[in-house]
Parts: C-alpha cells; sequence; structure tokens
C-alpha cells in the first residue's frame, strides 16, 4: 500500500465535495503559513503601505507631470514587490513541498479514486477499441457482463461495444484483432475504485476506452466541475479569506 492511501483511505467513506474541501483547507492552510515564515512579512507590509498611499496621491492630483513622477515611483515599488514574491528562498520555502505533496500524493490518489464514478451494476458500459486500420475487433466477455449491441464496419478504424454487467467484481474482457489479443480489466462495483479507463498499446490494437462518467463535485448552475477545478477554485477563494484573516501581506 502507498503512502497516500494510507494517509488518505480514510477519505473513501466521504463525498467528492465534502473530501475536495477538506484537502482544499489542508493545503491552502499549508501553503498560507509556509508563505508568512519564508517572506518578509515587514517588508511586504511596508510596501503595501507605500504602493497604498503613492495610489491615493495619483487620485488627488490633477497635475500630468505629478502624475506621471507618482506612477513612475508605483511602478518601482511593484516591481520591488514581485521580486520579493519570487525570491528564491521564498519559492523553495512554499513551491517545492507543495509540488511533492500535490503531484507525488494528492494528485494520483484522487485521480484514481474520484476523476470518474465507477461502474455499476444494471448500467450500460461504452467501450471504445480503436485498431492501427481498419477491421473487424472481436469482444468475448466473462459471465457478469452482457454484451448488448457492437459497432463496427471494415471501413473504420473504431469499433463501439456497449455491455450491462450483472454481476460485481473484476471483469476481464478479451479483445481479438487480426494477430493482435489484449485482455482489459474492469470493475464494477459501488465503491471508489476502477481501472484506468483509457490504455493505449503498442500494437494493432492502439487503444481500449471505458466511457466513464465524470465525476462533478460542484454543479454551479450548470457549470460542472471535476475535483481538480472545484479544489482550485476552493483553495483562490479560501486564500484570501486566510491572508486577511491572519494579515499576511
Amino acid at each position: 500500500m502507498s503512502i497516500a492511501e494510507t494517509v488518505l483511505k480514510p477519505l473513501l467513506g466521504f463525498p467528492l465535495m465534502l473530501n475536495t474541501i477538506i484537502l482544499s483547507i489542508l493545503l491552502t492552510v499549508i501553503v498560507t503559513y509556509l508563505y508568512k515564515w519564508f517572506s518578509n512579512q515587514e517588508l511586504m507590509k511596508k510596501l503595501k503601505e507605500q504602493i497604498k498611499t503613492l495610489q491615493q496621491k495619483s487620485k488627488e492630483t490633477t497635475h500630468q507631470e505629478e502624475i506621471l513622477k507618482i506612477n513612475k515611483e508605483l511602478m518601482q515599488v511593484n516591481s520591488q514587490m514581485m521580486l520579493e514574491n519570487f525570491k528564491p528562498k521564498l519559492m523553495l520555502g512554499i513551491s517545492l513541498p507543495l509540488l511533492i505533496i500535490f503531484t507525488g500524493v494528492v494528485y494520483p490518489w484522487m485521480q484514481e479514486h474520484y476523476a470518474f464514478e465507477p461502474l455499476k451494476l444494471g448500467k450500460d458500459i461504452t467501450i471504445e477499441v480503436t485498431t492501427t486500420k481498419p477491421g473487424i475487433v472481436e469482444i468475448q466477455t466473462p459471465d457478469g457482463l452482457t454484451l448488448t449491441s457492437q459497432k463496427q464496419a471494415k471501413a473504420e478504424n473504431t469499433a463501439k461495444f456497449s455491455i450491462i454487467p450483472t454481476k460485481e467484481g473484476n471483469h476481464q474482457i478479451t479483445f481479438k484483432y487480426d494477430t493482435t489479443t489484449i485482455k482489459k480489466d474492469i470493475i464494477v462495483t459501488t465503491e471508489r475504485k476502477y481501472t484506468n479507463p483509457t490504455e493505449t498499446y503498442n500494437s494493432d490494437i492502439k487503444s481500449i476506452k471505458i466511457n466513464h462518467e465524470k465525476a462533478i463535485a460542484l454543479n454551479l448552475f450548470g457549470w460542472k466541475l471535476g475535483w481538480l477545478g472545484t479544489y482550485v477554485l476552493i483553495s483562490i477563494i479560501l486564500s484570501s479569506a486566510l491572508r486577511k484573516i491572519l494579515k499576511i501581506y
């Protein structure tokens, strides 16, 4: 069992939206505190105050020359603030830990369990098999999977199959094309489990795609977001709120 599976497995009992909120809160809090520790907050506060003062002066003056002078100074202060944000110490202190945690732990685990809806009993499953050249693809389904339709033609490079699972569990489907035979595993379950929906091969069968439904974490007036889009949205809102609460500049 991987570190990610060990640490994040308890989250499998929670709904997708709640899991996304939990992860967003944890990672945003970590990043926010790292930023506070690795940045020069006294200098950042001073620069923020300078920017605010200069912006106020720019609004109050009507002299063009004075406005240009203020804007020039404002650009210099903004540039200094940007340089502070991109200092190597700050970037390494924040970016490296976040990159390791997110790409090495969170992203692979969430993709493995929450990117798609699992295949369910009695629900139609569509499979697409792409070949290197036109031809007929044969399919063999085990007990527990019933083939309901197939669409293919000698002039096309893609064969489409529809099957309905009648039994939960791990099932292995066999595809034959020309001299190539490939076995594809699928899982029918109510749990948050599924095999890789799309796999590519270095053979006459180029790819096999199981058409899973995308898992939706957030539906905003028809704008449907998966776990990643929802995570980004929550993190942006939460980060802004935390910075104000903790007075981070």
